[in-house]
C-alpha cells in the first residue's frame, strides 16, 4: 500500500449468507484516518469466491464531504481519498445489512 494511505478488506465469505451470524464484515470494520495523513483509503476484495464482487456506495457523509461509489471485483484494489472530516458510512449495495462500515476523517 502507498504511503499516506489506510487500507479496508473485503474478506473471503462476505457474501455468503451467513457472514452476519459469523461476524464477517469490512476489515476492519470502524476506520480513523487523519486528514493528509492517511486519508486516501485503499478497498482490496480478497472475497475470492464465485462472484460478480461488491458496489460499495456511501450511505451518508459530512456537510460539504464526497460521497463515494464503485464497482469491485475480486482481487481488485480501488481507493478514494477523503478530503472532508466527519464520518462517512458505506455498505455494499448487494448485501447491506451485514456488510457496512464507517470511516472516521479527522483533522491533523
Amino acid at each position: 500500500m502507498p504511503a499516506g494511505g489506510s487500507e479496508v478488506i473485503i474478506p473471503p465469505g462476505i457474501q455468503n449468507a451467513d457472514a452476519k451470524q459469523e461476524n464477517i464484515t469490512f476489515n476492519p470494520f470502524n476506520l480513523k484516518v487523519v486528514l493528509g495523513v492517511n486519508s486516501t483509503v485503499y478497498f482490496y476484495d480478497a472475497d475470492m469466491q464465485d462472484n460478480l464482487g461488491h458496489v460499495l456506495e456511501t450511505t451518508s457523509w459530512p456537510t460539504n464531504g464526497t460521497p463515494f461509489a464503485f464497482d469491485i471485483l475480486p482481487g481488485q484494489v480501488l481507493n478514494v481519498t477523503l478530503t472532508t472530516a466527519g464520518t462517512y458510512t458505506y455498505n455494499c449495495e448487494w448485501h447491506p445489512v451485514w456488510m457496512t462500515g464507517t470511516i472516521t476523517v479527522v483533522s491533523g
